[in-house]
């Protein structure tokens, strides 16, 4: 599993996207852009503490073009959003 303690890799992410895209009808790909944390973080912690990683939802579209991915976390407006979309 990536994104779990210490399985937190574009790697591991990229490997899981390939194998799931393969062996299933998915093709939509909700990304949470943060790792949990279940050693010693409460749940509220989990949404703060660790680093996002955005980025890793770009390079998932350049690299899986035949794939959607949404970014899910910390958009907290609309204006928000849309600093993602400018170039």
């Amino acid at each position: 599993v990536s994104g779990v303690d210490d399985y937190q890799s574009y790697d591991q992410l990229c490997n899981f996207v390939s194998v799931v895209s393969e062996r299933s009808p998915a093709r939509h790909f909700v990304i949470h852009a943060r790792a949990a944390l279940l050693n010693g973080l409460s749940p509220d912690d989990n949404r703060k503490v660790p680093p996002l990683h955005r980025e890793w939802v770009y390079a998932l579209a350049r690299d899986f073009p035949h794939l959607v991915f949404s970014l899910n976390g910390q958009v907290r407006s609309c204006h928000h959003a849309n600093t993602f979309l400018e170039p």
